[in-house]
C-alpha cells in the first residue's frame, strides 16, 4: 500500500517548478501542502526545508505542530518547562517568573513557546485550565 510519503515531495516538486516563472504566487500553495503534509507525517527536516523556501518567497509560516491523538503531551515538558506552569497559573508575567526562576525573560519566552508548541494551546488561560484539569499545581511553585 501506498501511504501518502510521496504527496509531500510531489507538491513540492511542483511548487519548485512553478516557482521558476516570472509569477511565483502559483508556487506558494504547493509548498504549502508540501508543508503541511511534511510535518503530518512526521518529515520535520522537510517541513523546514521547505518554511525556509517559502520565506524566500515572501510567506510566513509557524513551527510545524505535532500532530497527537488524545489528551496533551505533558510527559513531553521539560523539568524547566514544567517549572513555568505553576507561575502562569498564578498570574505571574514573563518577566515576573524570569525574576522568581533566576533566569533571563528571554528564557521564559522561549520555554513558553516550547510548552504553547507541546500542549498544541495559545494563550495562557488555555495552559491555566489544563493545569487544573491535570491537577499540575497542586503543590505550587517552590
Amino acid at each position: 500500500m501506498t501511504g501518502r510519503w510521496p504527496w509531500p515531495a510531489a507538491c513540492e516538486d511542483l511548487g519548485e517548478l512553478q516557482a521558476t516563472s516570472a509569477d511565483t504566487t502559483a508556487a506558494i500553495p504547493h509548498f504549502e501542502e508540501a508543508a503541511e503534509l511534511a510535518s503530518a507525517s512526521g518529515a520535520l527536516r522537510d517541513h523546514e526545508r521547505i518554511r525556509r523556501r517559502l520565506r524566500r518567497l515572501g510567506v510566513r509560516t509557524g513551527a510545524p505542530r505535532l500532530q497527537t491523538t488524545g489528551p496533551p503531551e505533558w510527559g513531553t515538558l521539560t523539568e524547566s518547562e514544567r517549572k513555568l506552569i505553576p507561575l502562569v497559573v498564578d498570574g505571574l508575567t514573563n518577566r515576573a517568573i524570569a525574576d522568581r526562576l533566576y533566569v533571563s525573560v528571554h528564557t521564559v519566552n522561549t520555554h513558553m513557546k516550547h510548552i504553547f508548541t507541546k500542549l498544541d494551546i495559545n494563550t495562557r488561560v488555555e495552559m491555566t485550565r489544563l493545569a487544573i484539569e491535570r491537577g499540575a499545581v497542586a503543590g505550587g511553585a517552590d
